[in-house]
């Protein structure tokens, strides 16, 4: 056969004819463009600093080269990319920008136009093709000029209405009313991407839908965020060739149309936070083009997981916070590209399925929140994966070690809150990625043994809270010196804690060794350990045995605490500590929790009534630096003395717990001043006189126990006091008045809990379970809530092992407690 190569001798000569003149194209500038160009910087205010595209173009040097500039073959630019360049101002209707009539791509994206309108000259720019302003502070009207852009093949408008957004500005707030959505549309026929998402559109479910079924070649619709409305409207299924539908934080309190399953190019949709309800359209699942699907945060969403298809695409598969039941079924293994799998708060059950762990490209993997029971599958061949969370769950059985041997990216372990049990496998701990480790609340026991530190190793939070380990705490936890948090409560964790030892971890923020048996060496309470826990704000080693190899005759809390200025929670409560009123914490200007319950301490707990404390260095009196107190709990001490007054001026506090003192006196007014109080307990004092007026002011007040007083006279009328039962104010024979007996009435004796007498005995088999100081140990915890400084990880917290005995005759002080599901969080 005879082969003509003259087809390839002309393809081969206009190749050669490209390459030789392709230097004169790029080099082509007209000098109208590059006077405009010029004309356009000159008007524009913007950060030299920060501009790597705008602080380039100089007369001097030829304006193809410009960055951000593209231009044609005939020396016209058609194409401008400014973004995120900090102009601030400087485009209005007579800007020579729009003397760039050639002008097919505009990007102004990222830019900080401090709330300023989107240009009305956008109409004069006919050849547009493209329009990003997306991010930039615009604010105000769309103009009715993007109407006319006939061209527009991509439009981008969005603004950020999140406020911890990065692209958050509080006065962005762009409208579309006049033209509406209708208007802005009518003439956009050639449009295929459409982004508005944040903008306030003024338009209900179906006036929208038959607004958008208008633009026959729309492939990417992206409205979310727009204070939309009402239901998706059957309009919109006219528009076949949508692959990317985003929808997300609207109200449109539907259902999903079954019609959304007939979208076969469908690639992306996203419909988080709509409130949707009713049965999703399960064929969504088993479209062969979705990649991408987030339905979560709909709590009144139905559904199920169908069987997927073996070819299916599926890479992102979000169904977080909806009421989606039943099983995953084992054909999830044929999602081979799936990388984030996040079912989290939902009611799935039954096992999870072995093939979970053939998902090789797995790299988020969020179960947490279900009912899944049964044994952990092994994940050993998803050497991708970083985030694993499995907490809250029924899982059982053990964790075997060659289940993790693989995992050299897993950053995140969540287990907590399952039944798994077992000895912990030491070689967990040495992977080198690893960051956070939370195995706490489950059965977990024994030793764990020593294990290789890698000397790259990223631990920084590691939980163990609350399961049955025993021994020693293992010395390599300490050789961690990268650890942030060490999480240890509730445990049998013996032996004793040497100085030496912890002052290897010098990057603690948090230190929990609550409810174990430990000891402390002298040198932790008589040396300065100020620099050891310099980045210490949490420091919590309540109901040990820290007393127990300490001399009598020094002070048990370490003095030195003292010096550590970023610590803000402080918790050495039952640990058989015999001192003073620890005045000197004062001196920490950072303290906001402080617990001493349950121990010995004695004397007064007022301290001088002006102490001057440097705090960068300015000098500020203690009444001024206590304000900043948010929970206070010395109860089941020997205090005695007067409540001290200037407790008032504590105006941020939370919860205030007294209990089981021997003060007297008679409760301070200035008590009333705090206005954001709680939780109050004085209860079994020797507090005397009349309950102040000033308490019914506290209109937080939700726990009241002023029991087992010497209190009388009438309880004050005021509707806070009022709604507080019987319990809060009981045993005080002298008090009267709602919620107790009529002051009229003939007043019958009333048990007495303890005598007058501050050397009496009290009476305890009087006192109630339901007396208990349920809220001793939660003040300490509950306020933590609510800090903006511990939100982005957390610690369950302890539960009470069993009752510690208050004195030499076996009486309880604090009654055994079940604390709430709390989580501690640091930044």
């Amino acid at each position: 056969m005879e082969i003509s190569f003259q087809p390839y001798l002309i393809l081969i000569a206009f190749s050669l004819w490209l390459h030789l003149n392709a230097g004169s194209v790029r080099s082509l500038c007209l000098e109208d463009q590059q006077s405009s160009l010029l004309k356009f910087k000159q008007t524009l205010i913007f950060d030299p600093a920060l501009s790597s595209k705008l602080v380039s173009w100089d007369s001097s040097a030829n304006c193809c080269s410009w960055p951000g500039v593209t231009f044609s073959g005939s020396g016209h630019v058609i194409g401008l990319d400014l973004s995120n360049e900090s102009i601030s101002s400087g485009i209005d209707s007579s800007s020579s920008l729009f003397d760039l009539h050639h002008l097919q791509s505009l990007n102004l994206a990222l830019n900080r136009f401090n709330g300023t309108r989107i240009p009305s000259g956008l109409d004069k720019l006919a050849n547009l093709r493209h329009l990003k302003l997306s991010y930039s502070e615009f604010n105000g009207q769309i103009p009715t000029e993007i109407s006319g852009l006939t061209r527009l093949v991509f439009l981008d408008i969005s603004v950020s209405r999140d406020p911890h957004s990065f692209y958050f500005y509080s006065h962005a707030e762009l409208k579309l009313e006049n033209p509406n959505l209708s208007m802005l549309v009518r003439n956009l026929t050639r449009l295929r991407e459409f982004h508005l998402q944040g903008t306030n559109i003024s338009a209900e479910g179906p006036e929208r839908c038959r607004a958008l079924s208008s633009l026959p070649r729309l492939r990417v619709l992206n409205l979310a965020d727009c204070l939309l409305s009402g239901p998706i409207d059957s309009s919109l299924a006219k528009m076949k060739l949508l692959s990317v539908i985003q929808l997300s934080f609207n109200q449109l309190s539907a259902p999903v149309p079954e019609f959304v399953g007939n979208f076969l190019n469908l690639a992306s949709l996203h419909l988080k936070g709509c409130d949707l309800h009713g049965k999703f359209p399960a064929k969504v699942f088993q479209l062969l083009t979705l990649q991408s699907l987030d339905i979560s945060s709909n709590p009144l969403l139905q559904g199920f997981l169908p069987e997927f298809p073996e070819n299916g695409s599926l890479q992102i598969l979000v169904l977080e916070s909806t009421n989606f039941s039943g099983m995953i079924p084992s054909s999830v293994g044929n999602l081979k590209m799936l990388s984030t799998l996040q079912l989290s708060s939902c009611n799935f059950s039954t096992s999870i399925p072995n093939s979970i762990g053939s998902l090789a490209n797995l790299i988020h993997l969020d179960l947490s929140y279900n009912w899944f029971s049964g044994a952990i599958p092994s994940f050993s061949m998803l050497k991708n994966l970083v985030d694993l969370d499995l907490s809250h769950n029924n899982l059982s059985g053990p964790i075997s070690s060659t289940h993790w041997a693989n995992l050299s990216n897993l950053v995140n372990l969540q287990l907590y809150d399952n039944s798994l049990k077992g000895v912990i496998p030491s070689s967990l701990f040495s992977l080198p990625s690893f960051q956070r480790i939370d195995l706490s609340n489950n059965r977990f026991s024994g030793q764990i043994g020593d294990f290789p530190i890698v000397s790259s190793s990223q631990l920084v939070a590691l939980d163990l809270s609350n399961n049955k380990l025993n021994g020693s705490i293992p010395s390599y936890f300490f050789k961690l010196q990268g650890l942030k948090q060490l999480i240890l409560p509730s445990n049998s964790f013996n032996g004793t804690l040497e100085l030496s030892i912890i002052q290897k971890l010098g990057n603690l923020s948090a230190l929990v060794l609550s409810f174990n048996d430990l000891l402390v060496d002298d040198g932790f309470v008589t040396r300065d350990i100020s620099n050891i826990l310099q980045q210490t704000q949490f420091i919590d080693y309540s109901e040990n045995q820290f007393n127990s190899v300490i001399p009598t005759d020094i002070g048990r809390i370490p003095k030195s605490l003292a010096n550590c200025k970023m610590l803000e929670v402080l918790d050495v409560g039952n640990n058989g500590i015999n001192d003073s009123f620890p005045c000197w914490l004062s001196t920490i200007s950072s303290l906001r929790v402080l617990v001493l319950r349950s121990n010995k301490f004695y004397g007064s707990i007022e301290c001088p009534d002006v102490v001057i404390v440097t705090n960068k260095g300015i000098k500020i009196e203690l009444a001024k630096i206590l304000t900043i107190f948010t929970s206070i709990d010395f109860s089941c001490n020997n205090f005695e003395g007067k409540i001290p007054g200037v407790i008032g001026e504590f105006r941020g506090l939370y919860f205030l717990n007294l209990s089981h003192n021997f003060l007297a006196g008679p409760i301070p007014s200035s008590l009333g001043n705090l206005q954001y109080l709680e939780s109050l307990d004085l209860s079994t004092n020797n507090l005397s006189g009349e309950i102040p007026q000033q308490l019914g002011c506290l209109n937080f007040l939700e726990v009241l126990n002023l029991s087992l007083n010497q209190l009388k006279g009438r309880i004050p009328k005021a509707n806070q006091l009022q709604t507080f039962s019987e319990d809060s104010f009981k045993d005080n024979k002298g008090l009267c008045g709602t919620p107790l007996m009529d002051c009229g009435a003939n007043m019958q004796p009333q048990s007495e809990g303890k005598n007058s007498d501050n050397g009496a005995k009290i009476d305890w088999n009087l006192i109630s379970a339901e007396v208990g100081f349920v809220f001793g140990l939660a003040i300490v915890i509950l306020p933590l809530l609510f800090w903006k400084r511990w939100r982005i990880w957390a610690l369950k917290a302890h539960r009470r092992r069993n009752q510690r005995s208050a004195d030499e005759n076996g009486a309880y002080c604090c009654l055994d407690i079940v604390v709430p599901e709390i989580r501690y969080a640091n930044i």
